[in-house]
């Protein structure tokens, strides 16, 4: 897919899911995004539609060539069952007749496991002093100037901020105390910044879930900020694309590749009961599991990192399991991170 054909592709996509709210809009399709997005509303809102994307066809597991937009579901009915499904094309304004293709995930979930890690470094199990929030990994760590000492550590806000609304200061503990963890002999650092989510019925207004803490201070807890071989940051969105090899280094997988199905996803998640919609993530092969949230992820070729773990898909019969992951610029500009720890930091 050439640049050019991902463009357009993607200004229908924003006109059917976001109307006249979608940011990259040429202002003279304005008018006709709203009718584009209104007469899409219904089949896009079936009860079975967790996210849309950009990708090419795929034919019983096999890639075909056509170029479509991905509609993400959690199950597929027989058209009969469904008062709205989905058209297989759809004409928009300015782009043309376009492709549209119904994949099964299954039930995208989020992945926020645990034994005693010194010093604290990438893919260590980390989480809150309440047990009820589970277990994430620790991407690793970045440079805030605004925190004591310059350093953060950086995972999902569904790990270490209670889902979001976590307030600054509130303990982070390795390991987490769903596998034991106690304030008084895990602390590893109190959170510093959250970045905000929305919640929503419908739309994808977010593009991260994701906060950083300030190590204890003082030394008392061993930290290792080494990232390991990996290249140089750099511009990795430069670097995303179709059939890309990627890593995570997660607290339940460990080293594990998967290869990236769609750098343009948009997927609602389910928070203990409250929906929030994220946009701008990129979707891959199965990679990671319960446990993996917050973990970084690397380009296989590169070793350059490119993003941060946020959960995936279990697939089951008939359905493709995914992992998904935040682009790593949107995490770092919206923690204010302006870049990541290296040995010699």
């Amino acid at each position: 897919m050439t640049p050019a054909e991902r463009k357009i592709l993607r200004r229908a996509l924003d006109m059917l899911v976001v109307g006249d709210g979608g940011e990259a809009l040429p202002q003279r399709l304005r008018p006709v995004a709203d009718e584009v997005h209104a007469n899409a509303r219904n089949w896009m809102n079936e009860s079975t539609v967790r996210g849309f994307g950009i990708g090419k066809r795929t034919v019983a597991g096999e890639t075909q060539d056509e170029l479509c937009i991905k509609v993400y579901v959690s199950s597929k009915e027989a058209g009969r069952k469904l008062d709205n499904p989905a058209p297989r094309r759809i004409d928009v304004p300015d782009v043309g007749v376009v492709s549209i293709d119904v994949v099964q995930i299954g039930e995208p979930v989020l992945q926020g496991l645990g034994s005693l890690r010194r010093p604290v470094g990438i893919g260590a199990g980390i989480g809150l002093a309440d047990p009820n929030f589970g277990t994430g990994s620790l991407f690793g760590y970045g440079l805030d100037p605004t925190a004591a000492g310059g350093l953060v550590g950086l995972s999902c806000a569904h790990v270490i901020a209670a889902n979001g609304p976590g307030a600054v200061g509130d303990p982070v503990l390795q390991p987490s105390a769903e596998y034991g963890g106690r304030q008084s002999a895990n602390l590893v650092g109190y959170v510093h910044r959250v970045a905000p989510v929305q919640w929503s019925r419908d739309g994808y207004p977010n593009l991260v879930d994701t906060a950083s803490y300030v190590p204890v201070p003082g030394g008392d807890v061993p930290i290792d900020p080494t990232l390991g071989p990996l290249g140089a940051l750099g511009d990795p969105l430069a670097h995303l694309q179709d059939r890309m090899s990627v890593a995570i280094f997660g607290a339940a997988s460990g080293f594990r590749s998967g290869v990236i199905l769609d750098v343009d996803a948009r997927m609602g998640f389910n928070y203990a009961g409250r929906r929030a919609g994220f946009r701008g993530l990129v979707m891959c092969t199965a990679m990671s599991t319960r446990g993996d949230s917050g973990a970084l992820v690397v380009s296989v070729r590169s070793r350059r990192p490119v993003g941060m773990l946020m959960g995936g898909s279990r697939g089951g019969p008939g359905s493709v399991a995914t992992s998904l992951f935040m682009r790593l610029s949107n995490v770092l500009v919206s923690l204010g991170v302006r870049d990541l720890a290296r040995p010699t930091d």
